[in-house]
């Protein structure tokens, strides 16, 4: 789907518009069929489910992106390497690969596999001596492996998208999945009302722990003139973003929160890869009192290869990449305490 189509369906399928009712009518039949296909699917796969060998950890979500899986991926990679565990980490196949490079560059020393069958890449991993223990991304749909931890993220504004199956909707599956959960991570959360979703959540699924999370900046990078930056250096500057992820409104809310005076936003579909034209547009378009450009390290990734065009392009601005980690508000304990629980097993 272009990019350009993606981004108009995304927004009709979120809006109430009287005015799409027989859009909706049909988008919602084909919801019932896939949900009926789902259920089908679930039901065979789930019938016979492959054991590993070696522990397996999984972390995914119900709706199409923008929960912060991967963030979660990379900080419970990164423990387990601390923990002196070698890990293996299997991700599917996107053509964008933008969440790959980001688990590559972010878990040292772990073999990460990108393979459009999970099963496959897992009985590859489990092949190498050398690895201790599996973590799948976005692997809660993969109903013919056992998982020893699954762990599913919701969005903290949108926990059940906007309630519908796709293609109505955003929800993968029926809420009823949640049930499936070990622990339910609720990220992005933007007040202290984390609890207004407790009885909502624990509707579908009573015995998982509820972990709550959100953003915080780890790291501030000056791409054009290799330089590290701190809050001081940008506090207040005019500046716009360009961003290709599923949640663009919470990277506003991130660079905002940092006392950044945002006059625009250049906002693409999911795993979007950037094109030189799309680079030259947001020239032609952006404000001229605009001082800085920010980016996401997801986005980023995809255009670091082309750096001298960039540069090119946007030679009279900074270029500031920031890169995030999670900040635990609520039951961080329940999180790790089943981590070391599996990886205590590992030692024993």
């Amino acid at each position: 789907m272009k990019a350009a189509y993606k981004k108009k369906y995304l927004k009709i399928i979120f809006s109430d518009n009287r005015k799409y009712f027989i859009l909706f009518f049909l988008l919602s039949s084909l919801s019932l069929l896939y949900g009926s296909v789902i259920t089908i699917l679930r039901s065979r796969r789930s019938r016979y489910k492959y054991k590993s060998k070696k522990p397996v950890l999984s972390v995914g979500n119900i709706t199409w992106g923008g929960t912060g899986k991967t963030p979660l991926a990379i900080e419970l990679g990164n423990y387990i390497k601390s923990a002196g565990f070698k890990l293996g980490v299997i991700h599917h196949g996107g053509a964008a690969g933008d969440e790959v490079a980001l688990l590559k560059q972010n878990i040292p020393g772990a073999r990460v596999l990108q393979s459009t069958s999970k099963l496959a890449a897992l009985i590859e991993l489990e092949r190498d001596s050398e690895i201790d223990i599996i973590l799948i991304d976005d692997g809660y749909q993969n109903w013919n492996i056992e998982r020893d931890l699954n762990i599913l993220c919701l969005n903290f504004r949108k926990p059940f998208g906007n309630g519908f199956l796709i293609p109505r909707g955003s929800l993968r599956e029926r809420c009823s999945a949640i049930s499936r959960a070990d622990i339910i991570m609720v990220n992005k959360v933007r007040n202290q009302e984390s609890f207004i979703y407790t009885s909502n959540i624990k509707r579908y699924n009573s015995h998982a722990p509820l972990v709550f999370t959100k953003y915080k900046i780890k790291e501030l990078y000056d791409v054009f003139n290799q330089t590290q930056l701190c809050m001081q250096d940008i506090f207040r500057i005019r500046a716009s973003f360009i961003t290709a992820v599923a949640d663009a409104e919470y990277v506003k809310t991130i660079l905002v929160n940092m006392n950044i005076d945002i006059k625009d936003g250049f906002i693409y579909p999911d795993h979007h890869l950037f094109r030189e034209e799309d680079l030259v547009s947001i020239k032609n378009n952006i404000a001229e009192d605009v001082k800085a450009i920010f980016i996401t390290e997801k986005d980023y990734v995809k255009i670091k290869d082309n750096l001298e065009f960039v540069k090119d392009v946007f030679n009279d601005k900074l270029l500031i990449l920031f890169k995030i980690g999670l900040e635990y508000l609520d039951n961080e304990k329940a999180l790790f305490g089943r981590l070391d629980i599996l990886l205590d097993s590992l030692s024993s």
